[in-house]
C-alpha cells in the first residue's frame, strides 16, 4: 500500500474505534440504569426499608456472605426440628 493509502485506512479505523467508544458508553449507561431498575424492582418486592437498606450497603461482602450463611442454616434447622415434631406426633 502507499503511504496515502496507509495513511487514509488508519483515519477510517480510527474514526470506527470512536464510534465504538461511544456505542461502548452509551450501552454501559443502559445497563447501569437496568442494573439500578432491577435493583429497586428487588427492594420494592421485598419490601426492604431504607434503614436496612443502608445497612446492607454499609456492609462488606463477606459479611453479606456470613449473614446468609447464618440464615441457611437457621432454616435447615427449622426444618430438622419441623420434621423432628411430625415424627413424634
Amino acid at each position: 500500500m502507499t503511504r496515502e493509502r496507509l495513511a487514509k485506512e488508519l483515519e477510517k479505523v480510527q474514526e470506527q474505534i470512536k464510534e465504538l467508544q461511544k456505542k461502548e458508553k452509551r450501552l454501559q449507561e443502559e445497563k447501569d440504569a437496568a442494573d439500578l431498575a432491577a435493583s429497586r424492582s428487588i427492594v420494592e418486592k421485598k419490601k426492604i426499608s431504607p434503614e436496612v437498606l443502608q445497612i446492607i450497603c454499609g456492609m462488606k461482602e463477606d459479611e453479606i456472605k456470613h449473614l446468609l450463611e447464618m440464615r441457611k442454616k437457621e432454616e435447615n434447622e427449622n426444618k430438622t426440628e419441623e420434621k423432628n415434631q411430625i415424627k413424634s406426633n
